[in-house]
């Protein structure tokens, strides 16, 4: 979980710093942890006070004293998007493993709220628990969305069809009659003129048999014992247009692209 939501201030992070580096190789990442050598500064001929190990373990210390790895702060996030507690709340007894970072919450344009929730007692949860509490996630934020109802949003889409504000019902949002097994299932809606996107799943996988179903055929059936929710600030733009922005930012800034990467590799 941790990892996940570093990786882009990391990357970030690799990258200016790759572009002040100036003309030496790039350091090498310690195996197994350590720390990563200092950045050295071209410019001044001396090394920078903040390695790039420094840094992302700054992130890390933030987000901790900040309390974004916590439950209140998962919830909050969720409320800046329109989902109260009660909207994604089961209604089974469960439990909330904050130390392994199972909530987490973050504002700003592209925040996330995630929670998932565990059984309590080590019950597998049925499939009937799930697509109820599914449907009720997926109510609450048709109930609370600018269009009052949900849409696919632009981050399953390539293009535009059948079009990001296109209303999806709840059998087409949870996969139903798609054939295949799908273990993520998620929808969008509008809210306050912006794209956010529901992403839900089945969490905790424990076990897995080779049992028969109901038709005699003989499958893998999974179990679990939770649920996890994230809601998220979405694409706010189409792939293709989101495409042709990068596209113009490339050819706005070639020449400094091409001059960092140069000093880069030397």
């Amino acid at each position: 979980m941790k990892k996940r939501f570093i990786l882009a201030p990391v990357m970030i992070l690799t990258l200016a710093l790759a572009a002040c580096g100036g003309n030496g190789a790039a350091p090498s990442v310690p195996q197994g942890g350590g720390t990563l050598p200092a950045v050295t500064d071209a410019d001044s001929g001396g090394e920078t006070d903040l390695s790039l190990g420094d840094a992302v373990n700054e992130i890390i210390d933030d987000a901790i004293e900040n309390d974004s790895f916590s439950l209140a702060a998962a919830y909050a996030a969720m409320k800046e998007r329109g989902v109260e507690k009660a909207d994604v709340e089961p209604v089974w007894d469960y439990t909330v493993d904050e130390e392994n970072f199972h909530a987490y919450g973050d504002s700003g344009s592209y925040g996330h709220g995630l929670i998932r929730f565990t059984k309590t007692g080590g019950a597998y949860l049925t499939d009937g628990e799930y697509d109820a509490w599914a449907k009720k996630l997926f109510d609450a934020t048709a109930a609370i969305s600018d269009d009052g109802y949900n849409i696919y949003g632009y981050d399953v889409l390539f293009g535009e069809n059948p079009g990001a504000d296109v209303e999806i019902s709840f059998d087409g949002a949870m996969g139903k009659g798609s054939g295949a097994m799908i273990v993520m299932q998620g929808w969008g809606y509008k809210y306050n003129g912006s794209y956010i996107r529901v992403d839900i799943e089945r969490a905790e996988e424990k076990d897995a048999d080779y049992e028969q179903d109901a038709a005699g055929e003989w499958v893998w059936i999974y179990y679990y014992n939770g649920v996890q929710a994230d809601v998220r600030t979405g694409l706010q733009k189409s792939f293709d247009d989101a495409w042709e922005d990068a596209e113009d930012a490339f050819d706005e800034y070639e020449d400094e692209i091409e001059d960092a990467i140069g000093d880069y590799i030397g």
